[in-house]
């Protein structure tokens, strides 16, 4: 539960006080920049309403605490609500709390992709160069599809499972259908494109890029948007939050490569303990290590998308809000 709070005035002397009280109780940085535009208006949590609240009436401020939750009630619908109140922030705390508590879950749907490729490995290689182009582009291809394939399902599984929905196997496979695949498929390649020829244009403008489509994959695979819309749902969702975005797909990203690593070492070392041949046994051992790891980066898009989401659900009631007490300022 939280509230947003507007001050409509202060005492000029006790600025530095009152920015200092607000900045304690909700972290926002700059308060003294947000209080030279009044109103100013932001968020309060719960646990922190009532010790603010005193302190703002012992300085003086002419203030209003509204309830968003309670507006949230007569603006959105009740699966919004529950997305509105997901916790925010640590948002890669909670990815791998998720991961960590269906992992066998997200273990067999990431199977799909790693058993197939497990079997195409042991098909003959020719050694003709015709043939070597051949087998290279059908095994770039088929690693695509496959990894898409494994991709879409974790994401969905991880949406319905962090909205504490019951989702097992097959259900997921059967609700993610060739339709599903293709329109998820389409979205992302068409975000590899842009962010790719972003990264050409001397690599800011695709690290921006990047960073505005970062989920049209749970786009593509939750709301089952594609292609340009699908993008520009991304951007829109996006927008204002790069800060929060950057430092989750980087700092997931550490955790992945580390934890991949550590994965593939001790699985090498037991391949070669087995007998197997170092190309072998480091092939398959960084194989195992990626299905195995690549699941988090999933369930953490989906728990940065639902982030993203709540903000958006918030803002919108905000001005809704607003927009009720211009309309009629005797409401209650």
């Amino acid at each position: 539960m939280s509230s947003m709070i507007r001050i409509e005035s202060f005492p000029d002397e006790n600025g530095p006080q009152i920015a200092g009280v607000i900045a304690r109780y909700t972290g926002i940085y700059a308060v003294e920049e947000l209080l030279k535009k009044l109103p100013v208006e932001f968020e309060v949590r719960a646990e922190s309403f009532e010790d603010l609240k005193r302190h703002l009436d012992q300085l003086g401020c002419n203030q209003e605490f509204i309830s968003l939750e309670s507006h949230a009630e007569h603006l959105l619908s009740p699966e919004d609500q529950a997305i509105m109140a997901l916790p925010r922030g640590e948002i890669i705390t909670r990815s791998i709390r998720l991961y960590w508590q269906n992992f066998l879950l997200f273990l067999g749907l990431g199977s799909i992709f790693w058993l197939p490729i497990m079997g195409g490995s042991s098909l003959p290689y020719f050694e003709h160069p015709t043939y070597k182009v051949v087998y290279a582009l059908v095994a770039f291809l088929t690693f695509y599809l496959l990894m898409h394939v494994a991709y879409v399902h974790v994401l969905w599984a991880s949406s319905e499972r962090l909205l504490g929905r019951e989702v097992g196997f097959l259900t997921a496979i059967n609700h993610v259908g060739v339709r599903h695949f293709f329109r998820f498929a389409w979205a992302k390649t068409l975000m590899y494109i842009v962010t790719t020829l972003g990264y050409l244009l001397l690599i800011i403008p695709g690290i921006i890029w990047s960073i505005r489509l970062s989920v049209s994959g749970p786009v593509a695979a939750i709301e089952g948007k594609t292609g340009e819309v699908a993008l520009r749902r991304s951007s829109q969702l996006a927008r204002g939050h790069g800060g929060t975005i950057f430092g989750t797909l980087f700092g997931v990203g550490i955790v992945i490569g580390l934890a991949s690593r550590l994965i593939s070492f001790v699985l090498t070392i037991s391949g070669l303990y087995l007998g197997a041949d170092k190309e072998t046994a480091i092939g398959f051992a960084e194989l195992i290590a990626y299905t195995i790891t690549t699941p988090l980066m999933a369930v953490t898009m989906v728990t940065l998308y639902y982030h993203l989401l709540g903000l958006s659900l918030r803002k919108k009631v905000r001005k809704e809000s607003r927009n009720m007490e211009i309309e009629n300022p005797d409401h209650d």
